[in-house]
């Protein structure tokens, strides 16, 4: 209907391809469109392969970073209770000691992770500084939490360092997100250029009310209206093993069709939305869905976008569906 950002340049771009196959077929022979600068129908196919994966290259990147942060998140959480522990395990076993008052206070579940690293070191440091002194009874020792678990100071770093890398890798797969976003704006650009060209060959070629300008695809929205937006309503259907989407109808009496776009994580960026699939107007207002939803632990964020026969269009608020672990 209308190129309106980086999610909707593989449709559009194919539906003009398919517009400039028609009008080869319906020319003479050895006449077919070929653009000012030579290009012609087999350089825009190969363009329409770079736009998809260039398109394609910022979703997968954007997934990629989300299992990277939920990883994080899980494993942040598990050195968290085993800080808590530390303490609960110090107040219980030293009694009486120094170490007691040297504990710090636990750091908030919300808190920068530099926080909380900071002070795991120092309750790594207080632990070797315990196993050297003697403690009630006069004992020397290694301290272990439990209560059936021989879980070391060597246990406790080695989580660190677990939480360590995965922020490094949220940081890698952020910026690989970042380089995908980047090589995706040029080809972009050169789609956009190319079928603007291509609408002025076909204006310049072919006359008013004839079939190559009535057939044409347009290219921007037309000037409109708005339309308002629909409410969404999203949830995991455990029965079907998928996310089941349903939305209220639209009453806009120039309304062409609802369509379906997604983003990786829990929070919606437009620049990383895809096109899940479009839903004619009178057609159920249902869809299930594992888009972006490859795996359990997966998150995903949908909207429904109401499209005008103009091409203007309206999204829905963004609705988050998380895919549960087994």
């Amino acid at each position: 209907m209308a190129l309106t950002g980086p999610a909707t340049y593989p449709g559009e771009m194919a539906l003009f391809l398919a517009h400039w196959r028609s009008i080869n077929a319906e020319v003479p022979v050895g006449q077919p469109v070929v653009l000012p600068d030579g290009t012609d129908l087999a350089d825009a196919e190969v363009l329409l392969t770079e736009v998809r994966d260039a398109v394609d290259a910022v979703q997968g990147a954007a997934l990629d970073e989300t299992f990277a942060r939920a990883e994080l998140q899980l494993l942040r959480v598990g050195l968290r209770d085993r800080l808590e522990q530390f303490g609960l395990t110090v107040r219980a076993q030293m009694a009486g000691t120094p170490w007691v008052g040297m504990l710090r206070k636990l750091p908030q579940a919300e808190q920068a992770l530099d926080k909380l690293l900071g002070d795991c070191r120092y309750a790594l440091r207080l632990w070797a500084q315990i196993e050297v002194e003697p403690g009630p009874g006069g004992s020397v020792g290694p301290l272990f939490l439990g209560p059936n678990v021989d879980y070391s100071r060597a246990d406790f770093l080695a989580q660190m360092q677990a939480v360590q890398a995965a922020a490094t890798g949220v940081e890698d797969a952020d910026f690989a997100a970042g380089v995908a976003r980047a090589r995706r704006e040029p080809v972009l650009k050169t789609a956009r250029e190319l079928l603007m060209s291509y609408v002025r060959v076909i204006k310049a070629r072919f006359l008013p009310d004839t079939a190559p300008l009535t057939t044409l695809p347009r290219l921007w929205a037309l000037p409109s209206h708005t339309p308002d937006p629909v409410v969404l309503t999203a949830g995991w259907d455990s029965p079907e093993k998928q996310a089941r989407l349903t939305w209220t109808a639209s009453e806009d009496k120039t309304l062409d069709h609802y369509q379906i776009r997604a983003c990786p994580g829990p929070k919606y960026a437009g620049e990383d939305e895809r096109v899940v699939t479009r839903v004619p107007k009178d057609a159920p207002r249902e869809l299930l869905t594992l888009d972006l939803l490859p795996k359990p632990g997966a998150v995903a964020s949908y909207r429904v976008y109401v499209v005008l026969t103009t091409g203007n269009e309206r999204a829905s608020e963004a609705v988050t569906v998380d895919r549960p672990e087994g």
